[in-house]
């Protein structure tokens, strides 16, 4: 059976079409592609060697990764690579999808685990894998001179890296003056998005296990809660999440750190079980990032039904089917 790829545009939505693999694509058209990066508690990576069968790069070593079948998220397909190159069972929980990025034909996303495996227990894929060995940042680097491991143009900037984590209390007083920093520079800012964030935290709606924050070289650079609001339907309220505030710091500006924050944050909240997560903010921002008028799935802002603004993204195919209703999110 055909190994299919869904097709996406420039921007990162989905046009609607498949590709089979081994065809070429056609100029404008991308696919989405995952690299896998697991690190242990030692601080080691999992490299794994390709098999002397590979007609691309035989024995050659590199880290898990492949092409996301039709129908799978990014998670999803990184889970599945693993699984099948390594025998591997990743979980989603110890993940963070560090960066995205656009390439000639494809969108490849990074995604880092921290997780112990045990060597003895890996299976290798008959074909795509034969060995693994955990190795030091500073082994790769040597391999890559040697040529004995992909070159990976990024590596550097991972090693060093930004992290996403869970953001805690003691984190509170950086973020106020971070969202302060970040918010200075939107037109329209009105200075008081840290106070809303600072309030935020004491209502009930506040879910302490979606507020995340960015981390490079131990300072926070980045920012992103997700918390309940409530969407009225025919059948009664309906719980779902809402995405606000995010900030980046303006030093940190287009490095795909708000991109790979919401995807971090968007993944946790699927798997706890959330259905969709809504927002207000500028469309040519969000549709970039999967988002789009919640008008279109039959759900209206209060204050404008036709309203562009008022944006929503499913975090699993048909999550908003059937659903009619209204939204007040600001």
């Amino acid at each position: 059976m055909p190994e299919l790829w869904d097709i996406y545009d420039r921007e990162r939505n989905k046009t609607g079409r498949l590709h089979e693999r081994g065809a070429p694509l056609a100029p404008g058209d991308y696919h989405l592609v995952v690299h896998i990066w697991i690190r242990n508690s030692r601080g080691e990576w999992l490299i794994d060697k390709r098999s002397p069968a590979k007609t691309l790069a035989p024995n050659i070593w590199e880290t898990t990764g492949g092409s996301a079948s039709a129908g799978e998220t990014s998670l999803e397909a990184a889970l599945r690579e693993t699984r099948e190159e390594l025998g591997i069972a990743l979980r989603p929980e110890q993940g963070c999808l560090w960066r995205s990025m656009r390439r000639d034909d494809d969108f490849c996303d990074i995604w880092v685990f921290e997780q112990d495996v045990v060597l003895a227990e890996i299976v290798f894929q008959p074909g795509e894998t034969c060995d693994a060995r955990w190795a030091t940042a500073a082994t790769i680097r040597a391999m890559m001179r040697e040529g004995t491991y992909f070159l990976t143009p990024y590596f550097e900037e991972l090693i060093a890296g930004v992290t996403i984590r869970q953001e805690h209390p003691s984190d509170y007083d950086e973020v106020y003056a971070l969202v302060k920093a970040a918010f200075a520079t939107v037109p329209g800012g009105d200075g008081t998005e840290a106070d809303y964030l600072n309030e935020l935290r004491t209502k009930s709606t506040f879910i302490p296990e979606l507020s995340f924050v960015a981390v490079e070289n131990d300072e926070i650079v980045g920012q992103i809660v997700l918390y309940q609001t409530v969407i009225t339907t025919r059948d009664g309220p309906r719980t779902e999440l809402l995405l606000s505030p995010i900030s980046v710091h303006p030093a940190y500006f287009r490095r795909g750190i708000a991109r790979t924050m919401t995807e971090h944050a968007l993944a946790k909240a699927k798997a706890m079980g959330c259905r969709a997560v809504f927002l207000c903010g500028d469309p040519a921002i969000y549709k970039k990032l999967g988002f789009a008028p919640t008008y279109k799935y039959g759900i209206y802002h209060l204050q404008d039904a036709k309203a562009e603004w008022s944006m929503v993204r499913e975090l699993y195919e048909g999550a908003l089917q059937n659903i009619e209703g209204m939204v007040e999110t600001i």
